[in-house]
Parts: C-alpha cells; structure tokens; sequence
C-alpha cells in the first residue's frame, strides 16, 4: 500500500471520528464595495437518532445586484429511521409559521407569490419528499432493508434592497 492510500484512509477514519454528531460549515463571500456581492453558506450535520441516523444539508445563497437582493436556500434532510410519518416528519417546521402546509402524498409541491412588507418581492418555494418505496427496484435493494425517508426544500426570493 503506498504512502497516499494510507493517508487518505488515516484521514477519513480521523473525520469520520471526529465529525460523528456534529456539524461542519463553510462559508464564503466576494467583497464589493461596502457590502458582500456574493455570499455562500453550506451546513452540514449528521447525528444518531433511533433506529437509525439523519441526515441535514443546508446551503444558503446571497448575490446582492443593483437594487435588488437574491435570496436561494436548499435544505435536504434524510433519515434511515423508521418515521410514522414518513418524510412527513422531516418538513422544516418553520413552512408551518409561512402558511405553507404540504399535502401528504404529493411527492414535490410548488408555492410561489408577492412578498407583503416594506420591500416589493417575489418568492417560490418547492418541497420534494421521498420514501423508500417510490424508488426504482433495484436501488431499494442496493440500500438494504433500512428505511430511507429524504425531504428536500428550495427556495428563492428577490426583493428591492
């Protein structure tokens, strides 16, 4: 085994050990004059739960553009739990606090409207959910007998800044 296959392998037990229940986060940004131009976040968490481990990765997107501000946020969460919900119990709870309450059974649904307030906007949001058994067959046996419950959100806003 040469030296850089022993690295890598060191190197990824060394993560995989230290990163167990906890989250890792980047962040970037392209200054421009007195306020960021662009700027990226990216979360991400991995942490135990019963019967199973979930998942969350959580991207947010900021591109400021002459008096307007865009706003892109993607957040997929994932479960090998057994959940009696479904993917159900994976929707962020703060959809409830927007008015947004997705239909069970309708894999992806689409939101979208003017923004009230003091800034004139637009927003669009879609929620995609997943269960195990909407997979082709031969993935759901690639996977294993563990369940697999993934819920993904998209959304955008542009408003006046």
């Amino acid at each position: 085994m040469g030296m850089l296959s022993r690295l890598r392998e060191r190197g990824e037990a060394f993560v995989a050990r230290r990163l167990q229940g906890r989250a890792v986060a980047l962040a970037a940004r392209i200054p421009w004059r007195s306020a960021p131009l662009v700027e990226w976040k990216l979360e991400a968490l991995a942490e135990p739960e019963p019967g199973g481990e979930r998942v969350r990765l959580r991207s947010h997107l900021r591109v400021h553009l002459p008096q307007r501000k865009f706003d892109s946020w993607v957040e997929v969460t994932g479960s090998s739990a057994a959940l009696d919900e479904g993917s159900g119990a994976l929707v962020p709870e703060r959809l409830e606090r927007l008015g947004i309450r997705p239909q069970r059974g309708k894999p992806i649904q689409t939101w979208a409207g003017g923004l009230g307030g003091p800034r004139p906007g637009f927003a669009t949001l879609t929620l995609m959910q997943v269960e195990k058994d909407q997979l082709p067959p031969a993935l759901r046996q690639a996977l294993g007998p563990k369940p697999l419950h993934i819920t993904a959100t998209m959304a955008s806003v542009i408003e006046e800044s």
